[in-house]
Parts: C-alpha cells; structure tokens; sequence
C-alpha cells in the first residue's frame, strides 16, 4: 500500500525531464531559447498529466480486479505510464520534425536577438490587406492544416487500437472473473458433498 500510495501522489514519474531526470532551472534574468522552452512545457505538461491519472484513481477504475490481482494492476500501471510518456514524446518529435521546429524557433531566436539591436523601422504592411494577408498568413496556415489533417488521421488510428486493447483487456478480466467463480462453485460443491457424506457416516445403523 505504501507503493501505491507514493504513485498516487506522482511516485518516480514527477519531476522528469526527457530522459526521466529533473529539468535544470534557469538562472533569473537569462535568455531561455525557444527549443528548450518547447521541452519544458512538454516536461510540465507530462508530470501533471502522471499525477493526474494517479494509481488511486487507476485502481479506483479497476476495483474488482485490483482485489483480485493487485500484483498485476500495479505492473500494468507502471507499464502504461512508461509506453504513455514514450508515446507522447514520440508524437511531439514528429511533429517538431515535421515542422522543422526546432529551426524555425531557433531562426526566431536569431530574429529576436538581432532585433535588439536593429535601428531601422520594422517591417510595417503595404496597405493593401489581400496582398499582405496572402503573402504571410495564408501559406502559414495551410501548412498548419495539412499538418493538423496529419495530426487527426494518426490520433484516430492511435484511438482504434487503443479501443481494440480496452476492449481485449475487458474480455480477459471477464474470463478471469468467470474462472473464478466457477472454482468458487466447485469448492462449495465439494464442500456439500463432503459434509452430506460426514452426515451419512455417523447415521446409527
């Protein structure tokens, strides 16, 4: 119980960076790239997801077969965080491949710093709002759909089979809980047979 009270409040999944190890703070007044910051808020959004979906609530979801398997229902937890987390990083290095993001903010980076110190006025519309609107917005946005519509069509792959696994994993604790009742049964049938032929024996002849 002490185990699973350590995972109910987050247990060894907290407080990882991408490798499973602590984030290394950042000094006050430093300049945190793009890049690093995308990884942080990955790493956050990681750990609150892990406390979230604690193991209390796990088993709370899968009370009658934590009983029954309380050895497997922790192995099955640790084994679904780990393939969670890997999951979703991999998912999040796709994406930052696909996008080519770990370029395009560190050119953002370079943008801003020059920036700093660049005198000249930025750049400011041309007045006519189809033209600009056409020029910067729109292939912006078509490249994020098309990377979206990608996005959509993997999730939706992603949910069958997660579906298709809840639905496997359902039946065997079905077939588990029938096995076991139908021991139960046998047990008590046996148990009235022995007590009927106890019964017999100590008649008086």
């Amino acid at each position: 119980m002490a185990e699973a009270s350590n995972l109910s409040a987050g247990g060894p999944y907290e407080n990882s960076g991408p490798e499973g190890s602590p984030s290394e703070p950042v000094p006050p007044g430093a300049t945190v790239s793009r890049v690093k910051l995308l990884d942080t808020i990955v790493d956050t959004f990681l750990q609150k997801l892990v406390a979230a979906g604690s193991y209390q609530r796990f088993t709370d979801c899968y009370k009658h077969f934590y009983r029954l398997q309380p050895e497997m229902t922790q192995r099955i937890y640790d084994k679904f965080i780990t393939q969670l987390q890997t999951s979703i990083r991999e998912e999040v290095s796709e994406i930052k491949e696909e996008g080519n993001l770990e370029a395009v903010l560190n050119a953002l980076d370079k943008i801003v710093e020059e920036g700093k110190a660049q005198k000249e006025p930025a750049w400011r519309p041309s007045g006519i709002p189809e033209m600009d609107l056409h020029s910067t917005i729109a292939p912006y946005f078509l490249q994020q759909r098309d990377t979206l519509q990608r996005c959509v069509q993997k999730q939706e792959a992603e949910n069958r089979q997660l579906a298709d696994a809840i639905l496997a994993g359902r039946k065997q604790v079905e077939e588990l809980q029938l096995q076991i009742q139908a021991r139960q049964e046998a047990w008590q049938a046996l148990h009235r047979e022995q007590r009927e032929l106890l019964a017999v024996l100590r008649e008086p002849e």
